[in-house]
């Protein structure tokens, strides 16, 4: 049974409670990833991923992709449901919030392990999917006649969290929104070692839109349709290699 559904409005509401106490002043944010030609329709898709620490959560995410002169973009990333086996991840992160004095630089940290985790298993398995469609040459590392494979994340350097609640599930939303202009990107290149097999990848960080994070207010939260505005998070810099 999914914890955070009509079934457990305890729970559900005790999550919400916590980020009540994170709430902030709304304004308007501009897109990242920044406009570009030449890309494919914007397409979402749902996953799940594993919250590094918790092997037994699972998340639903769901995220939106384009595909910009061979380069899969990825961005609007969003936990739409929380697995059953979350109860220690839910635990620790009420605790991360509900601290007393907050610890911001704990705060941020925490949401850029989330971003690199999350990054990290969808790249993977676009990429798995990308050899299973083959040949599998076409990624060899060190070869002039392959290509390599970039996933590229792109999400504001720095983010505020959403809580909001699916009007038909009644199960948790969160949602990173970006604070004013700020944009970072992260690259993830893949190969494969023709000489082990194994795969390698490159990860790379840049800000494509800096910005001063703690000088900016909270976006206004609710964009997602069929989903109820509740509570957000402080504006928190995420863009960090680390």
């Amino acid at each position: 049974m999914n914890l955070f559904t009509k079934k457990t409005p305890t729970m559900r509401w005790l999550f919400v409670a916590f980020f009540a106490l994170l709430s902030s002043p709304y304004i308007n944010a501009q897109s990242c990833p920044p406009a570009q030609t030449g890309c494919t329709p914007e397409a979402t898709f749902t996953t799940t991923v594993v919250p590094q620490g918790y092997p037994t959560c699972t998340l639903t995410v769901t995220y939106k992709l384009r595909v910009c002169q061979g380069e899969f973009q990825i961005y609007g990333i969003s936990v739409s449901q929380l697995g059953m086996g979350c109860n220690q991840y839910l635990t620790d992160v009420i605790a991360l919030f509900l601290a007393n004095p907050i610890d911001v630089n704990e705060q941020g940290a925490f949401i850029r392990r989330f971003f690199r985790s999350t990054y990290a298993q969808i790249g993977d398995q676009l990429f798995n999917i990308a050899v299973a469609g083959g040949p599998a040459d076409l990624y060899l590392c060190d070869n002039p006649n392959s290509k390599l494979f970039t996933a590229t994340f792109y999400n504001g350097s720095c983010s505020s969290i959403c809580v909001g609640l699916n009007n038909s599930t009644g199960s948790i939303v969160i949602t990173p929104v970006n604070c004013g202009n700020t944009c970072c990107k992260y690259e993830r290149t893949y190969c494969i070692d023709p000489i082990t097999g194994l795969t390698k990848v490159v990860e790379t960080t840049t800000e494509a839109t800096p910005g001063n994070c703690f000088s900016l207010p909270a976006p206004a939260c609710g964009a997602e349709t069929g989903v109820t505005p509740l509570f957000q998070g402080p504006c928190l810099p995420v863009c960090s290699s680390n």
